[in-house]
C-alpha cells in the first residue's frame, strides 16, 4: 500500500468517540479502537540507525518524548512539512516491536488534530496483535486454481443467502464461506485476453493487470461471489476476469485498506458485510476461513465468457 492511499479514517472515527468521554465510553468503543489498531499501518517519520529504528518524536508534552505517528500523509505533513523527511509505514505489530525497545513514554497519532495519546505500556499488552502472513508457499498452482474455478459448486451457500430468515445469522455464513470456494471480480478497461493461455493470466509473468472490482453504493465495499454467473450480474462496461479468494485474506485486505465491507454476490442478492460485522468476526474469520491453499489466487485471472 502506498503512503499517500493511506486514510484510516475509521480508525479516526473510533478516536474521536472515545475523546469525547474516556470514562464512559461503551466496552465495544475500546473492542472496535484495539481490532482498528490492529488492521492499521499507521505512518510515521524516522529513521534506522545501527540497525535499530528511531521515531522523530515531539514533546507534546513536556517531559514526555513521544513517538509521533500520523493516521495519513496530511497529517504527517503538518508537523514534518519539510518533504525531505524520511516517513515509513509499519503495521501496528511492528510499532508494539519498536516501543518495546525504546526509551519512549508512548506515541502520539496526530499530534496537529486528535493528538490521541497512547501510553508504551498500553502498547505492549497489545501483544495478541498479529495478522497472517499468507504466503503464497504450498498453494495451488495456476492449472489447479483453474480447475476449482472450473468446479465451483455453493450450492448450500446460495440457498442459505437467499432465505431472508437467515439475515445476521454470521456465525452460520462464515461457516459455509469456510466450506466453499468464492470469486472476485477483476476489471480492466483493455481486453487482457493477449495475455492469457488456456484461460489463465498469470500476473507473475505479466504483472499487475486491471484491478478489484469495488461496489461504490453508499461506500467502497469490496466485492466476493460464487459463481462467474453471479459476476455477469455486475453491470459494467469493461472487461471482466475473475479471480480465486481466500476469503480471510480478502477480509484481511477489506480491514487494512479502510473500506467499508464487504458484499456477497452484488447485483443479485446484495449480501452486505460491514466493516463492523468484519471486526467483530475477525477472529474467527481468520480460523474457520483461512485456506492458505488459496493464497496464489491473487495472482492468476481466468477469462470468462462474454
Amino acid at each position: 500500500m502506498s503512503k499517500e492511499t493511506i486514510t484510516h479514517e475509521n480508525l479516526r472515527k473510533v478516536m474521536a468517540e472515545l475523546q469525547k468521554d474516556f470514562r464512559n465510553a461503551p466496552e465495544e468503543a475500546y473492542r472496535r479502537l484495539f481490532e482498528e489498531f490492529k488492521y492499521s499501518n499507521l505512518i510515521c517519520a524516522g529513521e534506522m540507525k545501527d540497525d535499530e529504528f528511531k521515531f522523530f518524536t515531539c514533546s507534546f508534552i513536556p517531559g514526555m518524548s513521544l513517538a509521533a505517528v500520523f493516521t495519513d500523509m496530511n497529517e504527517l505533513r503538518k508537523v514534518f512539512p519539510d518533504f525531505e523527511t524520511e516517513t515509513h509505514e509499519f503495521p501496528f505489530h511492528s510499532y508494539i516491536e519498536i516501543m518495546k525497545k525504546s526509551n519512549l513514554y508512548g506515541m502520539i497519532v496526530n499530534a496537529e488534530s486528535e493528538a490521541f495519546l497512547m501510553p508504551t505500556d498500553a502498547i505492549e499488552n497489545m501483544d495478541e496483535i498479529l495478522i497472517p502472513s499468507f504466503s503464497c508457499e504450498d498453494s495451488y498452482t495456476s492449472a489447479e486454481l483453474k480447475d476449482l474455478k472450473d468446479s465451483l459448486k455453493n450450492e448450500a451457500l446460495e440457498s442459505f443467502i437467499k432465505n431472508p430468515e437467515n439475515i445476521a445469522k454470521y456465525e452460520e455464513l462464515f461457516d459455509l464461506i469456510a466450506k466453499s470456494t468464492l470469486l472476485t471480480l477483476v476489471v480492466s478497461y483493455n481486453d487482457l485476453n493477449d495475455y492469457e493461455e488456456n484461460g489463465i493470466i498469470e500476473m507473475e509473468k505479466t504483472g499487475p493487470l486491471g484491478y478489484h472490482y469495488l461496489d461504490k453504493t453508499g461506500g467502497k465495499y469490496s466485492t466476493v461471489f460464487t459463481s462467474e454467473a453471479k459476476i455477469g450480474d455486475v453491470d459494467i462496461r469493461m472487461h471482466k476476469y475473475s479471480e480465486i479468494v481466500n476469503f480471510a485474506q480478502m477480509v484481511c485486505s477489506v480491514l487494512t485498506d479502510d473500506l467499508d465491507g464487504m458484499i456477497i454476490n452484488p447485483g443479485s442478492e446484495n449480501v452486505v458485510l460491514s466493516r463492523d460485522v468484519l471486526l467483530e468476526f475477525s477472529s474467527i474469520i481468520e480460523m474457520t476461513c483461512n485456506d492458505s491453499k488459496l493464497n496464489s489466487g491473487i495472482r492468476n485471472m481466468f477469462t470468462m465468457e462474454a
